[in-house]
């Protein structure tokens, strides 16, 4: 069938990791091995990891010290045997066909970046529309790559499927010095090796959305982390897209205003 390689970075994650395992293990494409990195947790997280490695053998865990997400991803890929690859993160939770659907799309297109549609979920689990994305049609549809950004499924790890030669040949890793949008540039490196995005409508991943996340934290240099996004994007975005692209993107620059001149923010872009 293929295998593939799943990679959990888990942290403190006691209070949702059973359920993301959960559902890891009942996918319906069964030829998987679940790389779970525990990151140094200080909770039962290592506890949780090892009684999944004893239920089900194709778990395995590697504890690790407290480096990150991104080290902790990049441990995952090297650990990694599988001829695909995928990320889940601890706190979230997929749809058993979530493996099947992405596997069966990346074997008939192995040249394309694959991202499928998600759902945004509250401790709860309740779904609520972040209002964000615009709607995308089930089945699998070609786009470009601005569509995609404009999909709002572009800049995560955990939608799509990658082929682990891709990564291993051309030593894709995250980069661990960065603290926002490492998907974004991991995404960036494999697209190089693309010659298409398509989309995969169907809602397979749910992603756990809550207060005190680290996307929503004050980051004093979010000005100059959001501009290394913006032009490392732009060489993917077709000519004729370009303007609705910048446009697209002055919008979000002046929202970032507040940021840059928070009363917190000791950085100065103006010297």
């Amino acid at each position: 069938m293929g295998l593939v390689s799943i990679v959990v970075p888990a942290y403190n994650a006691e209070e949702t990791l059973n359920k993301c395992l959960d559902s890891l293990i009942c996918q319906t494409h069964k030829d998987i091995e679940i790389i779970v990195v525990n990151d140094g947790s200080t909770d039962k997280t290592y506890d949780i990891c090892n009684e999944y490695q004893f239920k089900d053998d194709r778990v395995k865990v590697i504890h690790t010290e407290n480096h990150g997400v991104s080290s902790a991803r990049n441990t995952g890929i090297d650990h990694a045997s599988g001829e695909y690859l995928m990320f889940c993160d601890s706190d979230d939770y997929v749809s058993k066909f979530w493996c099947e659907k992405l596997h069966e799309a990346i074997s008939k297109e192995t040249d394309a970046m694959i991202s499928c549609n998600f759902v945004t979920v509250n401790m709860k689990g309740e779904a609520f529309d972040t209002g964000k994305r615009p709607y995308i049609k089930n089945g699998l549809s070609e786009v470009t790559y601005y569509e995609l950004y404009l999909s709002g499924l572009s800049p995560f790890g955990w939608n799509k499927i990658y082929s682990t030669k891709i990564i291993n040949m051309h030593k894709i890793r995250f980069e661990e010095e960065v603290s926002l949008s490492e998907d974004v540039y991991f995404n960036l490196l494999y697209l190089e090796h693309c010659s298409r995005c398509l989309i995969l409508g169907e809602e397979l991943y749910f992603y756990l959305q809550r207060e005190g996340s680290l996307e929503h934290r004050y980051h004093p240099d979010l000005m100059e982390q959001r501009l290394g996004v913006f032009y490392k994007r732009i060489r993917y975005i077709k000519d004729e897209e370009i303007s609705a692209y910048c446009d697209n993107w002055l919008y979000r620059f002046i929202l970032i205003l507040d940021n840059v001149f928070d009363e917190r923010n000791k950085l100065s872009y103006l010297n």
